[in-house]
């Protein structure tokens, strides 16, 4: 998905102090396009709501967007590709500080769909394919792998 132009999808970041995985794990991209001032380039309103999430949750101690990327095969494609995870997260769960890898998609994207139909069919499966690849990755490292969406994002309305 390529970033929405204008600046509705901008996350001043209020908590600088936050942000950055780099001191944790020094492969994350601490020069990336978005550690800009403060301020991050999302791509959908459902990542700018995760964004705001981190940044003032106190129990997320530290967090990044796009902080790495992994190797996968994508089957449609028939090659390599690269998958940009959408956020790296330290969280306390149970006092124990925890690290998560978290992708933020539209529930019509996942299996979760309420209907597959043509038009999301491709994007299930190429989701698929990143998400078991970055699951293995995770598990060698001792991390956890979440994929939230706008049930878990956005407060439903009474």
């Amino acid at each position: 998905m390529a970033y929405s132009s204008g600046t509705k999808n901008i996350y001043n970041i209020q908590n600088k102090e936050k942000y950055g995985m780099h001191q944790l794990v020094p492969y994350c991209n601490m020069f990336s396009k978005n550690n800009n001032r403060g301020r991050v380039l999302l791509k959908s309103n459902l990542e700018r709501a995760f964004a705001r999430i981190c940044d003032t949750n106190p129990a997320i101690l530290r967090w990044q967007y796009e902080p790495f990327c992994i190797n996968y095969y994508s089957s449609q494609q028939a090659k390599t590709r690269k998958y940009h995870t959408d956020f790296f997260i330290q969280k306390v769960e149970n006092g124990i500080p925890v690290l998560k890898v978290i992708e933020i998609k539209p529930k019509s994207q996942t299996i979760a769909a309420k209907r597959i139909t043509k038009s999301n069919e491709a994007d299930i499966i190429l989701n698929t394919e990143k998400w078991l690849e970055m699951i293995k990755v995770c598990n060698a490292k001792g991390w956890v792998f979440e994929v939230l969406c706008e049930d878990t994002l956005i407060p439903k309305k009474k």
